[in-house]
């Protein structure tokens, strides 16, 4: 697994589903790229894992999805974006107990599904916005818009917690506040 914020890690085609628990530990890298033809991958970040994204994201030129699977222990875990980073197409993201998802800088979620499980979170951050995500907050999961952040014209299914900080807003965001589902507006005065 390449280690640097310039560097790419490469998914090739012609092998069957795969696999990958991350190790522990900061993972920096620019992207990881799936080339056309590639399987879906499933990456899984264990308590104290750090994967940290600093220019394409997830690059999918292939049809399968990928997913990533953030938290689960009693220790957190992250994955976070930053630059222009974005999760780009056919990427499912599940965060259960203390995982993250940060969105920073002018990072975006791209077309991804995220799932927030209880204890789990998205965040975004400074000129973030979600792009045409999907995002479900299940029972005890969480979605924070910081600063400038905006829901541009994602569908939000809301069961639970859902934040607008600061100059953060909804946009054009498709929001369902669900039973037991709430939506908060806390802006500057």
């Amino acid at each position: 697994m390449p280690n640097g914020s310039t560097q790419v890690a490469t998914f090739p085609g012609g092998v069957s589903t795969t696999s990958v628990i991350l190790p522990a530990g900061l993972i920096s890298t620019d992207r990881f790229e799936f080339t056309a033809g590639s399987p879906s991958y499933i990456f899984s970040l264990p308590a104290r894992s750090d994967l940290r994204f600093f220019g394409g994201g997830v690059v999918n030129n292939s049809s399968s999805i990928n997913y990533f699977t953030v938290g689960g222990g009693t220790t957190y875990s992250y994955l976070r974006l930053y630059n222009t980073a974005s999760t780009g197409l056919n990427t499912e993201i599940a965060t259960n107990s203390y995982g993250r998802i940060y969105f920073n800088d002018n990072s975006n979620a791209g077309n991804a599904n995220i799932l927030n499980n209880t204890g789990g979170c998205t965040i975004f951050q400074q000129n973030i916005n979600a792009n045409s995500a999907n995002i479900t907050n299940f029972p005890g999961g969480y979605t924070y818009f910081y600063n400038t952040s905006s829901a541009r014209q994602a569908l939000i299914n809301n069961n639970y917690r859902l934040y607008f900080y600061n100059d953060a807003t909804a946009d054009q965001a498709t929001i369902n506040n669900n039973p037991g589902g709430a939506t908060y507006f806390y802006h500057n005065t």
